[in-house]
């Protein structure tokens, strides 16, 4: 038995001895294999190589148009107009209107403008009107009877007793007219059309004079109030003077019976407002036209904010107050041309543009052969950068990229452009009118069906 134990190990040593042999060999062969193989060098793109192999890109033809700078603003959804309502007078609260499920009106029940909504014990007012009547009918006998005799017998009545007479009858009168009014108090009208808001009153209970009942909002018209900070604020001042300046001259030119050129965008402090959220499709809520209403004097103390009111039609009454929205404010109004912000260059704090131009020099790609197509880079020295866009303006085009960008008859390169240099020829795949317009792609072949074309940009 011990001779069979001392054989097997003695194999298993010998296995062992001859694999980490066999390992070493095979080792050894590889490194040698590998110091021996010459170093390839790593392929290196010059900008020859660039300039040589087409670029596939998109175009957009730049097109004038009037465009809205905005400023976004968040904020929350008030009433236009709130009212707090209670009795001039105090009582029992003897009735109060019902709703359409012969309910007191209660939170979110509409009212009318001039709809009695509660009415108080009248017993006790009526009586006093009565009470007051009478004394002014003893009154006014008393001073009867005492101008007849007077003039019968001149000195039967003095003239200070007549003066009393005649002052009982103007107290009697006016007590008259305070019990009248009282009664009218007795009854709480609505004094615009709204809803209600709060209702703090039961039937049966008694309450105070100028004591709060009820609280009715207008909610056919809403507010937006938004923030906005002091460095911003002097462009919504500018704006509103803009649009004071218009009016007036729209005025004038209608007393004068002249034409004027504009448009009704430029009479109004317009703005854009969207309620937060999705829908339960996804879809963000549609934008609703709205119109800035009232620009705060003073900031407020707690957040250091300028309160702007933005006045937004709300007839289908779907704006509740409390909601949270966002406000477009248009800040000016300016003819320019709009850029993808996709389509813009970004590098060390400077922006690019890269238009198409014809190969011999030319500006217009929209008539030049699909070979004869290169790139031109301009920094952009002057832009709005917006949302999804870079805005051109018109007067300032020229001026506003290096070197000078003739906006009448230019293509912006709108995709495939991040590999982009100066000078490097195009092979356009698309064009589209303007922004917003869907592309529409050139007759020239697939970048897959060209011997040696570099595709740069482009999805399969």
């Amino acid at each position: 038995m011990r001779r069979s134990w001392a054989a097997i190990l003695g194999r298993f040593a010998g296995l062992v001895l001859v694999t980490v042999f066999a390992l070493a060999v095979m080792a050894a062969t590889s490194l040698q294999s590998f110091t021996a193989r010459p170093p390839v060098a790593p392929k290196t793109t010059t900008a020859d190589d660039l300039l040589r192999a087409p670029a596939v890109v998109a175009l957009q033809r730049l097109e004038e148009e009037t465009i809205d700078v905005v400023h976004t603003y968040s904020g929350m959804i008030r009433p236009k107009d709130r009212y707090s309502l209670g009795f001039e007078v105090g009582g029992r609260v003897q009735w109060i209107k019902q709703n359409a499920n012969a309910e007191p009106i209660d939170i979110g029940d509409p009212v009318s403008q001039g709809e009695v909504l509660a009415r108080l014990d009248e017993h006790i007012l009526q009586a006093r009107k009565r009470e007051a009547a009478a004394r002014l009918t003893l009154a006014r006998d008393s001073l009867q009877r005492a101008t007849e005799s007077r003039d019968r017998i001149r000195s039967s009545v003095s003239d200070a007793e007549l003066q009393r007479l005649e002052s009982e009858v103007a107290v009697a009168l006016a007590q008259l007219d305070v019990t009248e009014q009282q009664l009218a108090d007795a009854t709480l009208r609505s004094p615009i059309d709204g809803v209600v808001a709060r209702r703090m009153v039961e039937e049966g209970e008694t309450v105070g004079a100028h004591e709060m009942l009820f609280e009715v909002v207008k909610v056919n018209e809403v507010l937006l109030v938004v923030g906005v900070p002091e460095s911003r604020l002097p462009e919504i001042n500018r704006r509103a003077a803009d649009v004071a300046v218009n009016q007036d001259r729209f005025a004038r030119a209608r007393q004068l019976g002249q034409p004027v050129m504009l448009a009704d965008d430029d009479l109004r402090f317009t703005a854009r407002v969207r309620q937060l959220g999705q829908d339960r499709f996804g879809r963000a809520w549609p934008d609703r036209p709205a119109e800035v209403y009232r620009i705060g004097e003073a900031a407020d103390q707690t957040t250091g904010l300028f309160e702007v009111e933005i006045l937004i039609d709300n007839a289908d009454r779907s704006l509740k107050p409390g909601y949270i929205a966002l406000a477009d404010v248009v800040i000016d109004r300016l003819h320019g041309f709009r850029l993808p912000i996709d389509s813009v260059q970004f590098r060390d704090r400077k922006a690019y543009m890269f238009t198409a131009v014809n190969a011999d020099g030319g500006s217009s790609a929209g008539t030049a052969g699909q070979e004869s197509l290169v790139a031109r880079r301009h920094e952009l020295q002057t832009y709005i950068e917006q949302k999804d866009y870079v805005i051109l303006p018109t007067r300032l085009a020229a001026a506003a990229t290096d070197p000078p960008l003739d906006g009448a008859s230019a293509w912006a390169v709108s995709k495939g452009q991040h590999r982009l240099v100066d000078g490097r020829s195009l092979d356009v795949v698309a064009r589209s009118a303007g922004p917003g317009e869907a592309a529409v792609e050139t007759a020239s072949p697939r970048p897959a069906e060209r011997a040696g074309a570099a595709v740069i940009g482009a999805r399969p």
